[in-house]
């Protein structure tokens, strides 16, 4: 019934189907792992108080275990997805990838040009400075404040060195980096985020958590370094 539901793409798809029982997440994986899959698809439903416990109960579980990026695509988007007269709809409109100026940086801007050459849409590189508070009566800057100006060459140096984000926009700002991030993807009416899982053995750390639940838009979370 639910494929029933789905726009007819232009070319036919013969999707397999795969119905097991089990934990969900440990299912979806062996189920990506059968396939060979390069990309695992996850609907996660409202963020609500009970959106966030199914996004953590399956979604969260199955991002940090995923061998490949895992796509998590909330309940509203699907007017950007979606497929009229045997045409996909190129309503992405934006691309945002969240940069963290650390060992990940290249394989998110990487992945995010990508998508964005596919869509054909314009793409953001966003990095939001952490606010680090200090004492009232400290008298110097707080120890380990980025400079918004050094973050922003940072952006420049990356786009340069990654062909698909060479013409992407840069977007620096200070404050909570979730909200923050969340508030560039609604200024640029992004319909795709692009964040990195982690490197090594942090996997999903908590601000790509905080990521993902704060922006409710398609999430594509990529492997870190």
């Amino acid at each position: 019934e639910t494929l029933e539901r789905v726009p007819a793409p232009e070319s036919p798809l013969l999707p397999a189907l795969d119905i097991v029982t089990g934990e969900p997440a440990e299912e979806i994986l062996k189920a990506a792992e059968r396939a060979g899959a390069g990309l695992i698809v996850m609907g996660t439903r409202g963020l609500g108080a009970a959106g966030r416990l199914m996004f953590g109960s399956t979604a969260e579980r199955v991002v940090r275990a995923a061998r490949v990026p895992v796509l998590a695509v909330p309940d509203v988007a699907p007017d950007r997805l979606a497929v009229d007269q045997g045409r996909a709809l190129q309503s992405i409109g934006h691309v945002v990838a969240s940069i963290g100026l650390d060992l990940t940086d290249t394989i998110v801007a990487s992945a995010a040009g990508e998508w964005a050459a596919t869509f054909g849409t314009p793409l953001t590189l966003a990095h939001v400075c952490p606010d680090i508070s200090a004492p009232a009566w400290w008298p110097f800057a707080a120890p380990g404040v980025e400079s918004v100006e050094d973050a922003r060459t940072r952006l420049q140096s990356l786009a340069r060195s990654v062909p698909t984000a060479a013409d992407a926009l840069l977007d620096v700002r200070r404050g909570s980096v979730a909200e923050g991030v969340a508030a560039i993807v609604r200024d640029r009416d992004a319909g795709l985020l692009v964040v990195s899982r982690g490197s090594g053995a942090h996997r999903l750390g908590a601000t790509a958590y905080r990521l993902m639940t704060a922006a409710d838009v398609p999430t594509l979370v990529v492997a870190g370094a």
